[in-house]
């Protein structure tokens, strides 16, 4: 019975100095996103390859985020990170990164929409600029005398009942959530990957960097042609839906919708402007247009309180609606903001 136990013994030293003389097993390979809908292309591209790590977690504000001292070390040792390249926090973040050829711009080839995300080529309103698809032309001429109706809109809401919250009696003073929002590069709305259009290019973009430091991989060539076909199919499904809707315009709390409203003929009217929110008279106009058009929905993100829009939902008897554009699946995501916009 000793011999036994003794060569039991033997045996677990033995194996215990052959683990611990085998080479330790290389790191996995790790590639960065900046925030999660980027996960999805990457993903999309490299399959189960790589760790893709977001540096954003879900839940998460990209404008307060501060990345701890192990994602730093982490981010240095990844082979790629890709980020929008229009978000502040990225060009603060990724610029102290040492290899700075590893750090991809998604945003390279779109067409970038200038100025704060309430102001873009026409197509984006604010709640005291409504554009002329959406509102009529006397609600656009400056200086124009309020009706008798936007009168006694405003008037109902610059009188707050004792515990209400009250949107417009607030508007002149309070600045909108600031902690929910992005923080955007140069004044660029940054929101690109909304649109199906601009994420064909960005999966492109994707693409080109990994397809550089790995020009063998025939499953990263399929990968990406099959990922185009999905957002192709994406883009047609949501001109087609958008088309046969007939919806010219939909009222959004903060302007997260720019380049997909661009991108298939709608009007995005913003109730907040530039982190501000419009005036007892703009927000009056705007109620009794939705009246008006019969609007039935608004929209704000989940990344907002719901306190932010309840009052001018209930005034025009519409319901409150959250999204969330920075869910990771952004096929499925987009899938379904359309659905809800078309079913206004």
């Amino acid at each position: 019975m000793q011999k036994l136990v003794l060569k039991l013994l033997v045996c677990a030293c033995i194996g215990s100095l052959c683990s611990c003389a085998q080479p330790a097993q290389p790191e996995e390979e790790t590639l960065y996103v900046s925030i999660l809908p980027l996960k999805s292309i990457v993903g999309g591209i490299v399959g189960d390859d790589f760790d893709v790590r977001v540096l954003v977690p879900a839940g998460a504000s990209p404008e307060t985020f501060e990345p701890t001292p192990r994602q730093f070390v982490d981010l240095n040792r990844a082979r790629l990170i890709f980020n929008v390249g229009l978000i502040d926090f990225e060009t603060t973040l990724l610029g102290k990164i040492e290899a700075r050829d590893k750090v991809v711009d998604l945003s390279r080839g779109i067409d970038l929409i200038a100025g704060s995300c309430s102001h873009a080529h026409g197509k984006v309103a604010r709640a005291d600029e409504p554009h002329a698809a959406a509102m009529s032309e006397e609600q656009q001429t400056a200086g124009t005398a309020a009706t008798p109706e936007e009168q006694q809109t405003a008037g109902s809401h610059a009188a707050a009942m004792p515990g209400e919250r009250q949107l417009a009696g607030r508007h002149a003073a309070t600045p909108a959530p600031q902690a929910h929002g992005h923080s955007h590069a140069h004044g660029i709305d940054p929101h690109i990957w909304t649109s199906p259009r601009a994420l064909q290019h960005m999966t492109a973009n994707a693409y080109e960097a990994i397809h550089a430091l790995w020009p063998d991989s025939v499953k990263y060539t399929e990968n990406h042609a099959r990922l185009q076909e999905q957002l192709a199919a994406l883009d047609a499904r949501t001109a087609g839906k958008i088309a046969a809707s007939g919806v010219r315009y939909f009222i959004i709390y903060h302007p997260a919708l720019t380049y997909y409203a661009r991108d298939y003929g709608l009007q995005q009217v913003a109730i907040e402007d530039d982190g501000k929110e419009p005036s007892a008279r703009a927000l009056a106009r705007l109620i009794v247009q939705a009246r008006r058009d019969s609007v039935r929905t608004i929209f704000y993100q989940s990344q907002f309180p719901a306190s932010a829009v309840e009052v001018i939902a209930r005034d025009i008897e519409a319901q409150s609606v959250a999204i969330d554009p920075l869910k990771e699946d952004v096929i499925a995501n987009i899938d379904s903001l359309t659905d809800l916009i078309v079913a206004q």
